[in-house]
């Protein structure tokens, strides 16, 4: 019944067994520019320059709660949406 992790004990609820299922991607919209694009369908900027949410120690999405995936920018446009092909 899909792929769905197996679990030795019961989550404590819906909400963090949800959270254990997937990561949030966090995918860096232009080089030297620190706004992100979650896969969650929300949009992070990070004031402090090239900062990357790796330098505040963030470890979950803060609009969903799952655990943060990060995805520096590699190049052109076209590698953006080849990088968002499995979001």
């Amino acid at each position: 019944m899909g792929n769905w992790p197996e679990l030795k004990f019961p989550p404590i609820n819906l909400w963090s067994y949800m959270k254990m299922i997937d990561k949030c991607k966090w995918v860096q919209w232009e080089k030297d520019i620190a706004l992100y694009e979650t896969s969650c369908g929300n949009d992070f900027y990070l004031h402090e320059g090239n900062q990357t949410p790796d330098d505040y120690d963030m470890k979950y999405c803060c609009f969903c709660g799952k655990e943060l995936e990060q995805v520096m920018y590699e190049g052109e446009k076209d590698d953006y949406k080849k990088r968002h092909t499995s979001i």
